[in-house]
């Protein structure tokens, strides 16, 4: 046993120092794991923030170029507040008292424009408004023309002249146009009581239709809007009423109405009327209808406050 046990001893001894290698080697192996697993974990945490702050400043100019076209847009939207037909004042009438009409409108590609038409000279400007700010009280409107002088560019400005918001001034060095507008029924009432339309008729206003509007009558070039929508106004006596109707090309009937009432002027060149709806959605609205046949051809000038419709029609 002894000898055994001597022959023995190296053997156990080189295993041990084998256990001993292999369990280094394990360990190395580990540690060099966990040093890999910490470095990508480095890595990953890293790409991670570059992602995520790429994705905040890709937010972060993504809600600033919105609100910069919302602001644009709201910017140039203030037009709407002065998208009523506007008659111009008694008190700011040059050229003999002629009276001129402002409104800013849409047109089907979302663009504003302004137009500006007056009894005697039809349509005089049709402008396209290209950006919109307030200075202090104003509206400063930068304007580009498209009928007077078309190609150039101008500056207004727009001001409310008292708290109901139904007057303002319009204002440009653009052919020295300067006058007071408002909107609504005072201004056409401003405008007949201008145009010598009294209570008490020279005329029974049947007749007047009769001799003066009744048929079918073509909007003249120059006073059309919308992109040049040909408008068409019909007259017609039927079964002991006179009636009204409005077509258009681009949007069929516009408007068609019942005459319940009107007023001629002494002089027979002017009638002032007042119409029911009869379509919906503005079923049994009433409105008035101003009708002007001073002026050369055989024409009429046509305006009245529902739908803000100002045009002069030939037979």
């Amino acid at each position: 046993m002894m000898t055994r046990g001597k022959h023995q001893g190296p053997h156990k001894s080189n295993l041990n120092k084998i256990i001993i290698s292999v369990l280094a080697a394990v360990i190395l192996v580990l540690l060099a794991v966990i040093v890999v697993n910490q470095s990508r974990s480095k890595t990953d945490d890293a790409d991670k923030t570059s992602v995520e702050s790429s994705k905040a400043s890709s937010s972060s100019s993504t809600k600033q170029a919105t609100v910069q076209v919302h602001h644009a847009t709201a910017g140039i939207g203030q037009l709407a507040n002065f998208s009523q037909s506007a008659v111009e004042d008694p008190d700011t009438r040059t050229n003999g008292g002629d009276v001129t009409y402002s409104q800013f409108y849409l047109d089907s590609d979302n663009n504003w424009y302004w137009s500006f038409s007056s009894d005697k000279r039809g349509q005089i400007e049709n402008a396209r408004a290209t950006s919109v700010k307030r200075d202090s009280a104003d509206y400063v409107v930068q304007l580009i023309s498209e009928k007077y002088e078309s190609g150039t560019s101008y500056e207004a400005k727009i001001h409310w002249n008292n708290s109901d918001h139904t007057n303002y001034n319009f204002n440009t060095s653009f052919k020295s146009i300067n006058g007071d507008y408002t909107f609504g029924n005072d201004a056409l009432s401003s405008y007949s009581s201008a145009n010598d339309v009294s209570t008490s008729t020279s005329g029974n206003y049947y007749d007047w239709l009769k001799e003066n509007v009744d048929g079918e009558a073509m909007e003249i070039p120059e006073t059309r809007t919308n992109g040049g929508d040909v408008t068409g106004s019909h007259f017609e006596y039927y079964a002991g009423d006179w009636f009204w109707d409005l077509d258009s090309s681009k949007r069929g009937t516009v408007i068609s109405a019942q005459i319940i009432s009107g007023t001629v002027s002494h002089d027979g060149t002017f009638v002032t009327l007042t119409a029911q709806n009869m379509g919906y959605p503005d079923y049994n609205d009433e409105f008035t209808i101003t009708i002007n046949t001073a002026i050369s051809n055989g024409d009429y000038n046509l305006k009245t406050n529902f739908q803000s419709v100002n045009g002069t029609y030939q037979f």
